[in-house]
């Protein structure tokens, strides 16, 4: 096995609701489930480059997510009019909470559980859950 092998892993790796993965076939559910709009979504994660190996993907740690904020900080100047952030899961959750504090802290925060299978099969409650918080979301943006 030369390098060409090192280089494979699953998924497209990029981070998009299009994906094929389960993680996004729950987001793309659960938006349209929820009556969110997908022109008034925009899915992003809180560190936006794949972490991990030719094996699997990794969770982002306090460094990355760190470094990430400057990229978290391009895509806010081009979102002037954002009204709601869904954090899904712990490392998202505390990626906003510390950009928020500091930049937005107008915007509606709405924490949710992570959209994974892992999530949803450990926790039975999980989908409901995420499903209403974006309901909610929809419902703050008068979509619903």
């Amino acid at each position: 096995m030369g390098a060409e092998a090192e280089l494979r892993r699953t998924g497209s790796g990029i981070i998009s609701i299009d994906n094929d993965d389960m993680t996004a076939q729950n987001c793309w559910t659960l938006r349209a489930e929820a009556g969110l709009p997908y022109q008034e979504s925009l899915h992003w994660n809180v560190v936006p480059w794949y972490l991990g190996t030719a094996e699997g993907i990794a969770a982002p740690g306090k460094t990355e997510i760190q470094r990430s904020g400057p990229f978290l900080h391009e895509v806010m100047a081009l979102l002037p009019s954002l009204e709601v952030v869904v954090p899904m899961g712990r490392k998202a959750q505390a990626g906003w909470a510390a950009y928020q504090a500091r930049y937005a802290p107008k915007v509606h925060t709405l924490p949710t559980w992570h959209p994974s299978p892992r999530v949803f099969a450990s926790r039975p409650a999980a989908r409901q859950e995420v499903l209403e918080v974006l309901r909610e979301a929809a419902r703050m943006l008068g979509a619903a």
